[in-house]
């Protein structure tokens, strides 16, 4: 989901925009990393944070509200419209429910 946190001068123009990412099972934050913080095109060990930190949430440039399909997120910017990777590793099925 995202957040809007507006300037902290009232006469001065703009917003920081917020991305963040919980695990839809719990409502919790994930227990991987959830964005690709250094633009390598992959999630992956190289995008925590000192001591393996898990980052749930980053600032992204642009106006508008981000939009999130599958495994790509769309940031509005001033001239075009970028795609990046959200989420990482697949792990897979978390539950099933047996229809009779």
């Amino acid at each position: 989901f995202a957040t809007s946190v507006p300037n902290d001068d009232p006469c001065e123009a703009g917003v920081d925009r917020w991305v963040w990412a919980l695990d839809a099972q719990s409502g919790k934050r994930t227990q991987l990393s959830a964005f690709d913080l250094n633009n390598d095109g992959l999630i992956d060990q190289e995008d925590s944070g000192p001591n393996d930190a898990i980052y749930n949430s980053t600032k992204v440039e642009g106006f508008g509200a981000p939009a999130a399909v599958g495994q790509f997120i769309y940031l509005n910017k001033d001239t075009s419209i970028a795609q990046e990777t959200l989420f990482g590793q697949n792990t897979g099925r978390k539950t099933w429910r047996k229809v009779r």
